[in-house]
Formats: structure tokens, sequence, C-alpha cells
């Protein structure tokens, strides 16, 4: 879990915390945790609700941000809280994105 500069958390999981993963604490004699028993739809369910998360965060940020402009509310420390918090976890995404590219880059020119 990501802590929020403010009061509360942010409630978006890092990628090694996903279920259906491999953990370390389950490392076997391979090196490697063996896999959940979920299917594969439980990773895509959790990118699916991790993309969700990040959203309400970019949404929350634009509405706080109208919201001030409109006079409504006069706290700038949420309004810019909220928008950094939306920041961060875009550029978690972004850095995840890049780091899933990379990796299927390299698969792809692994010699068959």
């Amino acid at each position: 879990m990501i802590e929020g500069v403010g009061a509360r958390p942010l409630n978006l999981r890092m990628p090694q915390e996903l279920p259906g993963m491999p953990n370390a604490g389950a490392a076997g004699a391979g090196g490697l945790g063996a896999p959940a028993t979920s299917g594969a739809g439980s990773f895509a369910g959790s990118m699916e609700k991790f993309l969700g998360d990040v959203n309400d965060l970019q949404l929350k940020s634009a509405q706080a941000l109208d919201g001030f402009a409109r006079g409504e509310t006069a706290d700038m420390h949420r309004v810019v809280l909220a928008q950094q918090e939306a920041s961060i976890a875009l550029r978690l995404v972004s850095e995840m994105r890049d780091k899933l590219l990379q990796s299927y880059q390299e698969i792809m020119r692994m010699p068959v």
C-alpha cells in the first residue's frame, strides 16, 4: 500500500502484492514461489481494479480543482494534495507500463 501525504493512505497495491504472483515468502528451492491457484483472470481483475482506483483519484483531483475554481471550497491544501496523489498514481501506472513493455521486448529478443 502506498502511504498518502495526507491523513489517509492511498489504496493502491504494488505489483508484487497482486494475487496470483509469487511472493518472496513462498520461495522454494528453485528460487520461485508456487503460483497461486487462481487463474489468469485474477491478474486481469487486479489490474482493472488498480487502474480504476487510479482513475478515481484523477476524477477526485479534477473535482477538487473545479470546486476550488467555483469558490465552493477555500482549502487549497486539499486541492493540491488531491492533485499530487493523482499525479503519483499516474506516474506509477506509467512506470508499470514501461516495465511491462520492456519485459515483453526482452522476451521477444530471446532466441528460441
